[in-house]
């Protein structure tokens, strides 16, 4: 995971080198579910999310259904892609239809930890989730890039870009699903 970042500023007056050329290597990586939700962290340490760098993924599941991009594979009772043979891509933005993203560096610059994905894509190459969040970790797998701009709530427009790819089995946890 790396981000470019236009001013590499942390805080008001003060500039942190750090932000310059960012990168981590994820520590952590898990997904949690409830109501049609689907959320991927993509963490540097495992930890509470307040507590560390990550990237937060959100997409609905409901939604993806609904427009045949997933399908239920009733051999193995996974989500997977309705077309095997091509990637599922996702437009990223600040709508709630859109998939969400969100890069936190609570740990790196606590001062401006949080910095949405303006715009983007998110693809996957691999999207197996059990349809039952009981079954989290039970074969799953999740691959994929994402590519964005970033932006945060005290700046106008455009603050850095992002990039991440991920490819990873979920952590077997029991989960609720708040339906």
């Amino acid at each position: 995971m790396s981000a470019q970042f236009d001013e590499p500023e942390c805080q008001i007056d003060k500039r942190k080198e750090s932000l310059e050329d960012y990168s981590f290597n994820a520590g952590y990586m898990s997904t949690e579910r409830f109501a049609g939700i689907l959320l991927i962290m993509i963490q540097k340490h495992r930890v509470n999310v307040e507590e560390t760098d990550g990237l937060v993924i959100r997409m609905s599941l409901e939604k993806l259904l609904e427009e045949g991009r997933l399908l239920l594979d009733d051999g193995t009772a996974q989500f997977v892609r309705s077309d095997a043979t091509k990637p599922l891509i996702l437009a990223v933005s600040l709508d709630e239809g859109d998939a969400n993203a969100a890069l936190s560096l609570f740990q790196t610059c606590p001062e401006h930890p949080t910095h949405q994905a303006q715009q983007g894509l998110l693809q996957f190459t691999t999207f197996n989730v059990a349809e039952d969040p009981m079954d989290t970790g039970r074969m799953e797998h999740l691959a994929g890039t994402l590519t964005a701009t970033l932006t945060r709530s005290n700046a106008e427009g455009r603050v850095g870009m992002l990039r991440a790819a991920f490819d990873f089995a979920p952590p077997r946890r029991p989960l609720s699903d708040f339906k």
